[in-house]
């Protein structure tokens, strides 16, 4: 099993950790040691302890709902005979206050109090380490950036709850109020503190870059968001590089642990990953096997997904040349065995054919970025790619448009055919170029482009939040009465958060 944050079960944290919520209680402390706080937060070695353990809530709160609010209501997949009544439920945009899975904040909220403990504590360390602080300031940001955007408005809370006697229900602070007094001041500090310049498994400045920038894009601050963007290229220098062939491309995602393909997750342009064992994590570990790759999944890509993605990079001869022109060069190139010398060409893109099961009918395909065999639950340590450089390429082409479409076109075009060149794909043609003639088309074109390169790591769904599309583009599939409306754009709170907690209500608009 591969190396990841170690599984620790701190008695003197613990105790003043805030944790997970039971059936009858907003939030409840529950001490397990009898161990003081004054035998612990006296080392830097206790202080990377205490941030562990925050990226350890982490594991326990993204192994299904990475998934779940970034992919999962929208136009990338459809459910199978197999789906829960939960997951038909998100697919179908028909998320209801009952959805433990998807909305149940209990680990979200450990996040939270172990990231207040560790900003309280570690600056009384003796020549504390700042990396420590600033990660436990971006972990804060991190969950609450997702809280606000998923559920609007959620409750505030800065400091370490250290004793049963504390109130501990709270009423809802707006989400623009702790977008601007909570998120964005604790990435500065973050920033300011002493964060590396990269690591793929902690937070880093890079990391904490691509962050902010999703809350300006979140906040439509588009030229803060452009500034943030430029700034990873020059922080990272040479430090990230896209993958440039299929198997490096293929490699970012895939945990398979047969001995015909291999475990990777591994990648220059991976900025943040975050990792999973299952020997050490146990159910804390990742869900992409469950999800994606039982015999009959949860879902399958769609097939709106399927004719998008082919209608641009035929997988014909004939359909590729009418595009892209006699003797173009194909993509992807299969060595041929010895004693050959004609390389075998495949058309098409080869994300498609390393993302998605082969030969199988459109709608009826599972997802195979992060596993291909049937490896089954108990080997699934899959990482989640939480930020990617393509990711970082692609979105600031969203964000050149945004600002400026006149001004900034080839600018924007230049983006997406940066990925283009790295994944051995065509540049956008020159047809292209001129019928994307407005923002709105434009826009609508960087958006499919980063669906097929960011597929399955839950980006989409913000993606429609950010350019306002969620609407129009999900009631083009969805049945009349499914129809999303501006106020379903936000997610039900838990229905047993507010008979717990009524300082909670009222519930969402529109649940």
């Amino acid at each position: 099993m591969r190396h990841t944050y170690k599984k620790i079960t701190i008695g003197c944290l613990a105790a003043f950790l805030l944790v997970s919520s039971s059936c009858n209680n907003f939030l409840e402390l529950e001490p397990k040691s009898n161990l003081e706080d004054g035998e612990f937060w006296k080392t830097n070695t206790d202080a990377n302890l205490g941030v562990i353990s925050i990226y350890d809530a982490m594991q326990a709160t993204y192994n299904n709902k990475f998934f779940l609010w970034g992919d999962f209501r929208t136009d990338n997949f459809v459910s199978t005979s197999q789906s829960s009544g939960n997951v038909r439920d998100l697919l179908n945009n028909s998320v209801l206050s009952n959805n433990a899975d998807a909305l149940r904040w209990n680990e979200f909220y450990t996040i939270i109090g172990r990231a207040n403990l560790a900003i309280e504590k570690i600056p009384t360390i003796p020549l504390y380490n700042p990396t420590y602080l600033s990660e436990a300031y971006a972990a804060r940001a991190f969950a609450y950036f997702d809280g606000v955007r998923v559920w609007g408005s959620i409750p505030l809370i800065t400091k370490p709850i250290v004793s049963p006697r504390e109130e501990v229900s709270r009423p809802r602070t707006d989400g623009a109020v702790i977008l601007a007094e909570q998120v964005l001041p604790d990435i500065q500090m973050a920033l300011e503190t002493g964060l590396l310049a990269r690591s793929t498994n902690r937070f880093s400045a890079s990391s904490v870059l691509a962050l902010r920038a999703n809350v300006y894009c979140y906040l439509k601050q588009w030229d803060k968001a452009l500034a943030d963007l430029n700034a990873i290229q020059v922080l990272s220098g040479n430090a990230y590089r896209l993958a440039n062939s299929r198997i490096e491309w293929r490699n970012l995602f895939l945990n398979d642990p047969s001995a015909t393909i291999g475990q990777f997750e591994v990648g220059d342009e991976l900025m943040f990953q975050l990792k999973y064992n299952f020997a050490e994590d146990g159910r804390n570990s990742a869900r992409a096997w469950a999800l994606f790759n039982p015999p009959t999944p949860q879902l399958y890509y769609s097939k709106s997904l399927d004719d998008k993605w082919l209608a641009r990079f035929p997988i014909t001869k004939a359909g590729w040349e009418a595009k892209y022109g006699v003797g173009s060069i194909p993509p992807t190139v299969i060595a041929p065995l010895p004693p050959s010398t004609t390389p075998t060409y495949v058309y098409g893109d080869y994300r498609f054919l390393e993302a998605r099961e082969a030969n199988k009918a459109s709608g009826t395909a599972k997802v195979f970025k992060y596993n291909k065999t049937g490896a089954g639950s108990r080997d699934d340590d899959t990482d989640l790619p939480i930020y990617r450089y393509s990711d970082m390429v692609l979105l600031k082409g969203l964000v050149l448009n945004r600002i400026d479409f006149t001004a900034n076109k080839a600018a924007a075009i230049s983006q997406i055919n940066i990925v283009r060149t790295a994944r051995q794909l065509p540049p956008v043609t020159a047809a292209e170029v001129l019928a994307l003639n407005s923002q709105d088309k434009l826009e609508t074109f960087i958006l499919d482009e980063r669906q097929f390169e960011l597929v399955g790591e839950g980006k989409r769904w913000w993606d429609l939040i950010y350019t306002d599309k969620a609407i129009p583009v999900m009631n083009a599939i969805l049945p009349p009465a499914q129809a999303l409306t501006q106020e379903r754009l936000l997610w039900p709170i838990f229905f047993q958060h507010l008979v717990d907690n009524p300082k909670l209500l009222p519930q969402n608009p529109g649940f």
